[in-house]
């Protein structure tokens, strides 16, 4: 399954690419339209294998998060972190990368480089938690989220001259596993790996 913006109309819909079958998904005037450049979105299946997308909406300097159930084809909505300095356009979200039990979404600040963070949603509470980042650094550190083995793994280089390092999160502190060497490995800004089995 995939959830899906329509460029155009900014309406989402759930695909599944194997069967061809796409379902619209239904939007309250509360709950609005996904702006691509504005929102984040993840995507899980919970204990009661209910597909369910959390859609975090960003407008006019607030935070509204609502969850989709496609069992009960309906939004309602849930609490951010009390302290939501996240809601400015000067900020910057991943969409989330789903591993263990809950999504965790990459959030950074375009003007102040060594501003980064990691926000979780728990799936079973429905709470918001904010994270560490695995390594501190002032040159900007790009990198990606990626789920191996429902463990949660952060791929990472800082700045030009450091190396690409492997952190993963263990009892929510970070662990390096291990230095990759010197500018071995091409490292794009964006990734696409998510998932590893």
């Amino acid at each position: 399954m995939l959830c899906v913006c329509l460029k155009n109309t900014c309406e989402l819909l759930l695909w599944n690419p194997l069967t061809r079958a796409c379902k619209k998904l239904s939007n309250s005037i509360k709950q609005g339209f996904y702006k691509v450049q504005h929102d984040a979105i993840g995507f899980y299946v919970d204990s009661s294998f209910d597909y369910n997308i959390v859609h975090i909406k960003r407008r006019r300097c607030t935070i509204a998060v609502y969850i989709y159930s496609l069992r009960l084809v309906s939004w309602k909505s849930v609490r951010f972190l009390k302290k939501r300095p996240y809601h400015g356009q000067t900020y910057n979200w991943s969409s989330a990368t789903f591993s263990g039990d809950g999504l965790y979404f990459w959030v950074s600040q375009n003007w102040l480089p060594g501003h980064k963070m990691i926000i979780r949603f728990d799936v079973n509470t429905k709470q918001f938690s904010k994270l560490p980042f695995p390594i501190a650094s002032d040159e900007g550190p790009n990198g990606a989220l990626v789920s191996i083995r429902s463990e949660l793994h952060m791929f990472v280089a800082s700045g030009y001259y450091e190396r690409p390092v492997d952190g993963k999160l263990h009892n929510g502190s970070w662990m390096l596993l291990c230095f990759f060497p010197f500018r071995c490995l091409p490292f794009p800004e964006i990734t696409s790996i998510t998932y590893l089995n």
